[in-house]
């Protein structure tokens, strides 16, 4: 009775003893049995703090890709392969070209439009390589919809903007002879086939385009700024710091002129008189390319994946820019769009009797036309239906 005691004993001590090393031992990680992915990213270059650059500092479409594929893949960002080519083309296809030869790299991101179109250009890639950054379908090359034959490995994204439509929508607003441009002088450099669309562009409005190129800085564009510009357009400038683009802006309040932002309402925000895109879904965006990620993840081919990305159209005024440069859209243009800035700090629009005339006259065109519209809507179920024509008929037998 007394041995076994001292066995049970014994054997509760044991027991104990790989309790506590089963508790202090360091546990296999989840992330060691899960498939390892390595993912390059790269860049145009380093950002400013406006826009897409403030949307790529922040790391938003990693963060997003990490959230979405955890507990089924060990995604991994290595800092030695996320690089940028310097604003450089040339430095952009290099980079390229050795992540797509290094064995280690299992997928490519180019975030930037220079590395987006830098991957467009290639008829062959031996790993996937989503390139979300495609400013013109038409221009680089690429077709919208799985249908037409794609490039195995490769997937990107475009949205419907065009630069014809925020020219028209411009010129609505603010009728406008001498336009001036600006741009990054990095975007014209690596795709030139936009400088032909300008000037076809230029060309069916009967208005002259003015491009001038800027980087760091908006000194350039005083110096090169034709005394007969009466609008400017501003596309998107990755490099010009908040500062620069917040002094440009009171440069153009400062001589009277209209500007138009290419990139979307958050520019309008900052001062810039309209713009024709929304607020940019940069949550959606982000978590539109993560998808696309895990999807290949699993097994889709790059290629089949969707390219289309929706951002639709809104039209935005800053009320207080046009106050300042004393231009005032019609009401029916006011009415439409979402007007930031709207009430007045004591200066208020002036009108002349003839100029409420004109402008009544042109809300009832339209609304004429809107009328012609209906009633030939109308007349043409009138002719389609029966139903209609029994109902005249019985109606006029009443009359007689």
């Amino acid at each position: 009775m007394v041995h076994y005691h001292y066995m049970s004993k014994r054997r509760l001590i044991v027991w104990i003893l790989f309790a506590l090393l089963a508790l202090f031992m360091p546990l296999p990680s989840m992330a060691n049995s899960l498939p390892t992915v390595k993912i390059a990213v790269l860049y145009d270059g380093p950002h400013s703090d406006l826009g897409l650059g403030t949307f790529i500092r922040q790391g938003l479409i990693q963060k997003e890709i990490l959230a979405l594929t955890r507990g089924e893949f060990d995604v991994q960002f290595p800092k030695v392969y996320q690089i940028h080519g310097g604003w450089s083309a040339k430095k952009i296809d290099r980079a390229l070209t050795a992540l797509l030869h290094r064995p280690e790299v299992d997928m490519i991101l180019t975030l930037g439009i220079l590395s987006t179109n830098a991957a467009l250009q290639r008829k062959k890639f031996p790993k996937p390589v989503i390139a979300p950054f495609v400013i013109d379908a038409e221009l680089q090359g690429v077709p919208l919809t799985t249908s037409q034959r794609r490039i195995p490995n490769l997937t990107y994204l475009t949205s419907f903007k065009s630069f014809e439509r925020d020219l028209r929508a411009f010129l609505e607003i603010v009728p406008f002879k001498h336009l001036v441009l600006v741009e990054d002088a990095a975007i014209p450099n690596a795709i030139p086939q936009i400088v032909e669309k300008i000037d076809r562009a230029a060309r069916a409005n009967h208005i002259v385009i003015h491009p001038i190129r800027v980087t760091n800085s908006i000194e350039p564009l005083w110096k090169q700024l034709p005394p007969e510009t009466d609008a400017v357009l501003v596309v998107p400038l990755f490099r010009l710091p908040g500062k620069e683009f917040d002094r440009m802006i009171q440069g153009f309040i400062d001589r009277g002129l209209p500007s138009f932002s290419l990139t979307g309402r958050s520019e309008v925000e900052r001062g810039i008189f309209a713009s024709l895109s929304p607020e940019t879904d940069s949550i959606r965006f982000a978590r539109r390319i993560a998808l696309n990620v895990h999807r290949i993840l699993l097994g889709e081919p790059a290629e089949d994946l969707p390219v289309t990305f929706s951002e639709g159209e809104q039209l935005t005024i800053n009320m207080a820019t046009a106050r300042a440069i004393n231009i005032w859209p019609s009401f029916r243009i006011l009415t439409e769009a979402t007007l930031l800035n709207e009430k007045s700090k004591g200066i208020t629009r002036k009108l002349s009797l003839y100029s409420v005339v004109r402008e009544a006259a042109h809300v009832n065109l339209d609304l004429a036309a809107a009328d012609r519209e209906v009633a030939a809507g109308i007349g043409a179920v009138q002719i389609q239906d029966p139903r209609w024509i029994d109902f005249e008929h019985q109606k006029a037998l009443l009359i007689c």
